[in-house]
């Protein structure tokens, strides 16, 4: 049974454009192959026991997966029920129940949704403006 579409979140247009499902790819490929990946994908298992910025989380959202990390990817990043299941610790029956509940496609489907409206606060335009924030603030001190 083919999967439908899924559909590509573009933050600076706040729209989204449907993507089609090619071939799968193996790791260790471009950044274009990457993407192809992330599509093939029903969500992103990330157990880590140290991150400071999950960038591979941030990709899998944008991609609109749901997904599963570890209580150390920081806060505000995924939100438990919203956008993913945060486990804590790293215990693997946490992780199986949270897959689990993720073979649901509906629980799927709304946390997708909600991946492609969340990353946005990722894109380049509110960091620079977050980084020009605290730039002014240091000129003010001085």
């Amino acid at each position: 049974m083919p999967r439908p579409a899924r559909t590509k979140t573009d933050c600076r247009r706040g729209t989204r454009r449907e993507t089609s499902r090619r071939s799968r790819l193996a790791w260790g490929h471009s950044p274009t192959a990457a993407t192809e990946i992330y599509r093939d994908a029903d969500l992103l298992i990330f157990p880590t026991r140290y991150e400071a910025f999950p960038l591979v989380v941030i990709e899998a959202m944008a991609a609109g997966l749901p997904v599963i990390v570890s209580d150390s990817v920081p806060t505000g990043i995924v939100t438990d029920g919203r956008n993913g299941v945060v486990i804590a610790g790293q215990d693997p029956a946490e992780y199986a129940v949270a897959l689990r509940r993720l073979a649901d496609p509906q629980i799927r489907a709304k946390m997708s949704e909600a991946n492609r409206q969340d990353v946005c606060q990722f894109s380049v335009k509110p960091t620079v403006e977050d980084y020009a924030s605290v730039i002014e603030s240091f000129v003010e001190i001085q």
